[in-house]
């Protein structure tokens, strides 16, 4: 129990059992020492909770003065609104940082930027956004995120396409690359059937 896999594992059980005690632990932190550096682990912890709102608060407080335009706590937050379903926000904060800093807008960032402007019945955009990133983004979720939403405008058979590309790229890999894009391998067959 004292080597690494045992503490990982009771670190486990641990969190199945009470998986608030991190959250609050983070909470006297920020109570304690009210640093960005606390208030961004403790949003990060909010928002493995579902706690969208709580995390978007924390993070707005933070943008100020030497942090009004950090690029971490922007991306943070565009995910903490996403997550409470405000998709408007999102695609405003992620704008105002690709205009500001557009070399820190990863591949995770567009792939957020696209599902938040196909929140708001921006397709065309989302579309041409979910494109551009097929190629740099690892796995097959933008291309099925891709295909749905041509499904959706009315391009069945683009979306087909795509489906069909999913599956074959997944039939082609090995067991470890096959296990993390089950979901949308499963998706794509679905979509196929």
């Amino acid at each position: 129990m004292r080597g690494h896999t045992g503490r990982r594992v009771t670190a486990g059980v641990v969190q199945a059992v009470n998986p608030g005690r991190h959250h609050g632990a983070l909470a006297r932190e920020v109570e304690i020492a009210p640093t960005v550096h606390n208030r961004l682990r403790f949003a990060e912890e909010c928002l493995r909770l579902n706690r969208g709102a709580e995390a978007a608060a924390l993070l707005e407080g933070c943008l100020n003065g030497m942090y009004a335009k950090d690029p971490a706590i922007r991306i943070t937050l565009a995910r903490a609104r996403y997550a409470e379903g405000d998709y408007a926000g999102t695609v405003q904060v992620l704008e105002d940082l690709q205009r500001d800093t557009p070399d820190h807008l990863t591949t995770d960032g567009r792939l957020l930027h696209a599902m938040a402007l196909e929140g708001v019945g921006r397709a065309d955009d989302a579309l041409q956004e979910y494109a551009g990133l097929i190629e740099p983004f690892p796995g097959e979720e933008v291309r099925c995120r891709y295909a749905a939403l041509l499904a959706k405008t009315g391009a069945e058979d683009g979306a087909l396409a795509q489906y069909r590309e999913v599956a074959r790229r997944v039939e082609l890999q090995g067991g470890a690359y096959r296990r993390a894009q089950r979901p949308w391998y499963d998706a794509a067959r679905r979509a196929l059937a």
